[in-house]
């Protein structure tokens, strides 16, 4: 009988310490997988756009400028979308990671936040990020690898 009972007094889990995921940490890989099933779809879409580009200039309802830059997008649209799920598949897997506490979650997801910026930069020029919407994706992508920063002292692996 006291074997039985030594038995299960070892197998209790709680007595070992574990790494718990803190909390801050979970949250924004959870915002981070929503962001890359978001950017999958949004770069699926790129080429159904394109091809509405000429309605959209004979409704005239883009400033010229706009319409400059939609046209550009459309004759890069393959390095574009290449760049971008690079992008996203590095910020997943450095997500998972970071789930993981490991230390390389991190470089993989600053990488793919970083890379289809600066590629964006390149491509398009500057004048990509005159766009409102555009705006608010170069703050995301600056404002969470620095959120994820903060978490950098729970990466332990």
């Amino acid at each position: 009988m006291s074997d039985i009972q030594e038995m299960q007094d070892t197998s209790n889990v709680s007595d070992y310490p574990s790494k718990q995921l803190p909390t801050m940490l979970n949250i924004l890989t959870i915002l981070t997988f929503i962001g890359c099933g978001l950017g999958a779809i949004s770069t699926f879409m790129l080429p159904l756009g394109c091809k509405f580009i000429d309605t959209i200039e004979e409704t005239g309802k883009m400033k010229e400028e706009e319409l400059d830059q939609l046209k550009l997008i459309c004759a890069n649209t393959t390095t574009i979308m290449l760049i971008a799920f690079v992008g996203i598949i590095l910020c997943f897997v450095g997500a998972m990671l970071m789930r993981k506490l490991n230390k390389m979650g991190f470089i993989l997801y600053v990488i793919g936040e970083l890379l289809p910026l600066l590629s964006s930069v390149i491509i398009l020029g500057s004048g990509y990020f005159h766009d409102w919407k555009n705006l608010v994706g170069l703050v995301l992508a600056l404002v969470f690898p620095i959120l994820y920063f903060t978490q950098h002292k729970h990466l332990t692996k």
